[in-house]
């Protein structure tokens, strides 16, 4: 492993290599190689009841977080697809979050995914990125984002 916390991996692996809550995650699949800097997750929704894809510790120290995000989702019931950029900032008084803004960015949506969506919230001195679905719809979704931090 390199001082950066990043693994090679044989050909044929797995996921590995997170390091820490903003690492570098490499994966590989036959010839195809992922690399992902930042936070990722992934979640699968079969109804419409808000579920937690990323929940991303604030942490102990008091500052401000400026974030870039960006979520896929694959509705595996009717083949469609939609893909959405999100930008947020929050503070956290080391115990508690405080959103100070968000916004949508661009929202990709094909004609059966209208219905779906993403909410960005604070619980507690956390920040959820929640994958909103669609009732008796199988959908699959990741999403992954960036941050800087200053305290």
């Amino acid at each position: 492993m390199s001082q950066a916390g990043i693994v090679n991996i044989p050909e044929g692996g797995g996921i590995t290599a997170i390091n820490g809550i903003n690492g570098i995650t490499t994966s590989q699949v036959g010839s195809t190689v992922t690399i992902g800097i930042g936070v990722a997750g992934t979640v699968t929704t079969t109804n419409a009841t808000p579920t937690t894809i990323i929940s991303f510790p604030l942490g102990a120290v008091p500052g401000v977080y400026i974030m870039e995000g960006v979520i896929t989702a694959f509705d595996t019931t009717d083949t469609a697809g939609s893909g959405y950029t999100w930008s947020a900032s929050c503070r956290t008084t080391g115990a508690a979050g405080i959103e100070i803004g968000t916004d949508t960015g661009v929202i990709f949506e094909e004609v059966a995914m209208n219905a779906a969506g993403f909410d960005l919230t604070i619980s507690g001195n956390s920040l959820l990125v929640q994958a909103v679905g669609i009732a008796a719809t199988t959908i699959d979704w990741a999403a992954q984002f960036t941050f800087k931090f200053v305290s």
